[in-house]
């Protein structure tokens, strides 16, 4: 009977914590509608925002880095990349 009480409790704790999670995670349509999740500097060559702000930009103030052009990277742009696999040897 203990036994049973444990699995049946432990189940509603799995549950729970899982949809606790699905409410968490964003859909795509909603990252796309939050802006950048990613933002690339240096030599790009198709920018899409604007030089570096120092209010629009606090984290990158807060660093001390600053840019003329940049590239910003939504969740959609970031899926619509793909995967690729890399391999690193590093000498020994």
């Amino acid at each position: 009977m203990r036994r049973r009480r444990l699995k049946v409790e432990l189940l509603r704790r799995l549950l729970g914590a899982a949809l606790f999670a699905l409410l968490l995670v964003p859909s795509a349509a909603q990252a796309d509608q939050q802006g950048a999740l990613l933002t690339v500097t240096g030599a790009i060559g198709k920018p899409n925002r604007p030089p570096f702000s120092p209010f629009a930009d606090g984290i990158f103030a807060h660093y001390g880095v600053s840019f003329d052009k940049a590239r910003a990277f939504s969740f959609r742009d970031l899926a619509d990349l793909g995967m690729h696999r890399l391999r690193l040897r590093y000498p020994d």
